[in-house]
């Protein structure tokens, strides 16, 4: 019997030099049919929902803005950055960066056409980001998780959000955008991408440290795993491309500099440690990140909303997803997801549903998809299809949920 080959994740973390020049076998035609059908079976339970909604729904998330199908794609946090793309920023809006709200200004100054442009960019973001995830993926665990993976961040329960009024797509884009830009030692790139990922949410500082674990580890790799040798190879510039071993790292800072910029400007402006004490406004105060989930977990037998549900269901498969993977995703890649939801569950709501959220934040974290994606590769067919169905059922909920506005909420 012939040895089994190398994994493809080790094979490709031995050959990064030689990244740029292995070509990709998903087509972008997958990733088109994946996007425009999620896209498809989203709107239609949004707008069911929409249709659905009585006056006393609508309550919950504002009233969003223009006609009637174009409201659902405003309602909770797409209002606050209309808000701060047309008046400008207020002491309570200043939990919200300002990247995405300074392209919808690109519109002008009418709410309407401001929500259009959000969408449109929203939508676009996410089917590029859904290209390079899946060109990511297909490098590190092969062609078969790849597509999983692509299949399965279209249809995730609050899907109906990648084109919405909300900066998840955008936030998506550029954080695996400049993941992957680290693994081909694109630094340059990394600087320019993780500039813009800091302006997008306040991932800024965990973005930073996982990137500076993808990089000692990539030098790890390079050195056998010696860590005399390692050392000197994180301090030189031998295998890793021309940057010095200072612009390596400053290319790796730049995220968390630029969110520190962000929140210094708060203070100033508002009198706010960079929007945390804003947070109030929201219901949100410092907790421990396990909190919520007990509060959620104690109250599910009286409050249960869809929301709540996705919300604890999310932060299980994030859970599992590191214990199972442990060894196949990166380093950075486990930081970067749980780094992400510690941001959103140390400023935790402070009412039902405490979790509030969750499911949306680990949405842009794709080492999330990255991880289902890989079950979804090594599980056999006769469980990945109705697997796939209640996944696309859940995501038919949420959807319609969103058009009602009670999304996350009741």
């Amino acid at each position: 019997m012939a040895a089994p080959g190398p994994r493809p994740g080790r094979a490709f973390a031995r050959s990064l030099t030689t990244v740029d020049n292995r070509a990709s076998t998903l087509s972008w035609r997958f990733i088109a049919t994946v996007v425009v059908s999620s896209r498809l079976w989203n709107v239609l339970f949004v707008l069911l929902g929409r249709r659905a909604a009585s006056a006393e729904g609508l309550a919950d998330g504002g009233p969003g803005v223009g006609p009637w199908w174009l409201q659902p794609w405003t309602f909770f946090d797409g209002r606050w950055y209309l808000k701060v793309a047309g008046p400008g920023y207020e002491y309570y809006t200043s939990v919200f960066y300002p990247l995405y709200p300074s392209i919808l200004r690109l519109a002008g100054s009418n709410p309407v056409h401001q929500a259009m442009l959000g969408i449109v960019v929203s939508t676009s973001c996410f089917t590029i980001a859904v290209g390079i995830l899946a060109r990511l993926v297909e490098f590190e665990h092969g062609r078969v998780a790849a597509k999983a993976a692509a299949v399965v961040i279209a249809f995730l329960p609050f899907s109906a959000v990648w084109g919405a009024v909300y900066t998840e797509s955008l936030a998506l884009l550029l954080l695996v955008g400049c993941w992957w830009s680290a693994r081909r030692q694109r630094w340059d790139r990394v600087a320019a991408l993780g500039l813009l990922a800091g302006l997008s949410r306040n991932v800024g500082l965990v973005l930073s440290l996982a990137l500076v674990v993808e990089l000692w580890q990539q030098t790890g790799e390079t050195t056998a795993n010696n860590r005399r040798e390692q050392f000197k190879m994180f301090l030189g510039a031998g295998g890793l491309g021309r940057w010095s071993a200072i612009g390596r790292l400053a290319a790796c800072g730049v995220p968390g500099l630029v969110s520190a910029i962000f929140m210094l400007w708060a203070r100033t402006a508002f009198g706010d440690a960079g929007g945390l004490a804003a947070q109030r406004t929201f219901a949100r105060a410092l907790a421990w990140p396990w909190w919520a989930v007990w509060k959620d977990l104690a109250s599910f037998t009286t409050y249960v909303t869809v929301g709540k549900l996705l919300s604890l269901l999310a932060l299980v498969v994030a859970f599992a997803s590191t214990v199972l993977h442990r060894n196949r995703l990166r380093w950075g890649e486990h930081l970067l997801l749980w780094g992400v939801l510690a941001l959103h569950l140390l400023y935790a709501r402070q009412k039902d549903p405490y979790t509030i959220g969750a499911a949306r934040y680990v949405m842009a974290a794709f080492p999330f998809s990255v991880g289902i994606g890989i079950v979804a590769s090594r599980i056999g067919r006769r469980w990945q299809i109705p697997i796939g169905a209640v996944m696309v059922l859940l995501c038919a909920l949420g959807a319609y949920t969103i058009g009602e506005a009670r999304f996350e909420i009741g």
